[in-house]
């Protein structure tokens, strides 16, 4: 597999916390990853640094052999990382198709220039990307109206309509039902063939059926890597994480 993104020393301190350090990460191609640990182990913060919602104390990230490291989340956005928030960040006076619009509209813009689309073009590829979540049934539901298992889901939604290199889900089956959680795991395991896929999660249920390598922090830094299988017994991991 060609590499898509690696860090080499990433780290990022608030005043004398140490949130982030030192953290090398290598993703790969069409890789799912998932990156585990407790609350307050780093891992949003770690997130947030990969898709320039904060800028690094010291390190630098790289995006197909490219240097990104003091790009805005706008930029990054733009060379293809797309990040998810664990809280839901949509435009909640809009309805699911208005919210997944704009996001197709933003990535035309972006590969094409800002030229005009027919409603036809955009249409087809909103409605494409609902169904692929499931929750094409709400098209014109406002998106405020929805559940909040329905929200993470058009979130997931407005990400892969800005077609993602690196698509970055922090803790996306937080409220969804055991019936949209089976769904969701069959939707990313499909999406690995066209991106690659970081996902910060806690059902280890989740990352044991869908990561091919985990990543545990602790204290920002990585206290492991590896298979599933290689995670579950090492005695470290299940010290300060899984309860070993």
């Amino acid at each position: 597999m060609n590499s898509l993104l690696k860090t080499e020393g990433l780290s990022k301190h608030f005043g004398g916390l140490q949130a982030v350090e030192g953290v090398d990460l290598d993703l790969n191609e069409g890789e799912i990853r998932a990156v585990i640990g407790p609350n307050g182990a780093g891992k949003t913060t770690l997130v947030s640094l990969l898709s320039g919602r904060l800028r690094p104390s010291s390190g630098r990230i790289h995006l197909n052999q490219k240097d990104i490291t003091s790009f805005s989340a706008s930029r990054k956005v733009q060379f293809g990382i797309v990040y998810t928030f664990q809280v839901t960040s949509l435009f909640f006076n809009l309805s699911c198709y208005e919210n997944v619009a704009i996001a197709v509209q933003g990535c035309r813009a972006r590969e094409e220039g800002f030229l005009p689309r027919r409603e036809s073009d955009i249409r087809l590829n909103v409605r494409k990307v609902l169904e692929q979540v499931g929750i094409q049934e709400n098209e014109e539901t406002i998106a405020g109206n929805l559940a909040y298992g329905h929200q993470r889901l058009l979130e997931v939604a407005m990400g892969l309509a800005s077609r993602p290199k690196l698509l970055i889900l922090d803790e996306p089956t937080q409220g969804l039902a055991e019936s949209e959680i089976k769904h969701f795991c069959s939707l990313i395991r499909g999406l690995s063939d066209s991106m690659t896929i970081l996902l910060i999660e806690h059902n280890m249920q989740v990352v044991l059926e869908l990561a091919e390598q985990i990543t545990v922090m602790d204290q920002g830094r990585i206290l492991a890597e590896g298979t599933p299988s290689e995670i579950e017994a090492n005695i470290a991991v299940q010290e300060s994480y899984l309860g070993g």
